[in-house]
């Protein structure tokens, strides 16, 4: 799960204020529909908002006076923003500072593709399911659908993009395979995708998605 570094940093580089629901889909595996009200890491994430709160780093962003049941909104406060645009650290307290960002699991879904495709710089999504897949995954398909998506995201952001030359396909008539190209490799920590780009962990930094940056990716692959 995110430091208190990375959420505040998250917070301070999109200039949004989000729910915890929406700060957790920036790291790792977060589920695409309804999430329980006790799921760990919404919990761990919220009790990291709590601790912000109390530095008073990050603040309560819903709007007074609304009766509606919403879920809670938070938002990196005045002082929260100068700390990290000064390339300063959230502490920990007694324990002493963090001094560096946290690796992601090692078995996170996620991470794991993303060492794969650092690794063979171009692939299919099969090369990188087969590269990553753990039988407690879960079902195949499944898998082959999250890898889809992230290298998608990967795309869109510029950060890898889909080759011309395509893998030949099994059948005749099949088009063919689309074939990935690593273009940006960021650093071992993996890159997070969510709503309105995705999030680098190792520069803690947000890299929205454009259409521009998805030509320029096309275009050093072709180099």
């Amino acid at each position: 799960m995110p430091t208190q570094t990375e959420i505040l940093s998250l917070l301070v580089h999109s200039g949004k204020r989000m729910t915890p629901d929406h700060i957790g889909q920036y790291f790792c595996d977060w589920p695409s529909g309804p999430v329980p009200a006790r799921y760990r890491p919404r919990v761990q994430i919220l009790k990291q908002l709590g601790l912000l709160m109390r530095k008073k780093l990050v603040l309560p962003a819903n709007r007074r006076g609304n009766m509606m049941a919403v879920a809670p909104l938070y938002e990196a406060s005045d002082l929260g923003r100068a700390l990290i645009q000064k390339g300063g650290r959230v502490t920990s307290g007694p324990n002493g500072k963090h001094t560096g960002p946290r690796a992601q699991r090692a078995d996170c879904l996620r991470a794991r593709f993303w060492n794969a495709l650092r690794i063979k710089k171009k692939a299919t999504v099969a090369d990188i399911v087969e590269a990553s897949r753990r039988e407690s995954d879960g079902l195949a398909g499944v898998v082959v659908d999250n890898a889809r998506h992230y290298l998608t995201a990967l795309v869109r952001a510029g950060i890898a993009t889909k080759m011309n030359l395509r893998e030949p396909g099994y059948a005749p008539s099949s088009n063919g395979f689309i074939r990935f190209a690593l273009v940006r490799d960021l650093g071992p920590l993996a890159p997070a995708a969510a709503a309105n780009g995705v999030y680098d962990p190792n520069s803690r930094t947000l890299v929205p998605y454009s259409i521009e940056a998805a030509k320029i990716s096309k275009r050093k692959a072709r180099s």
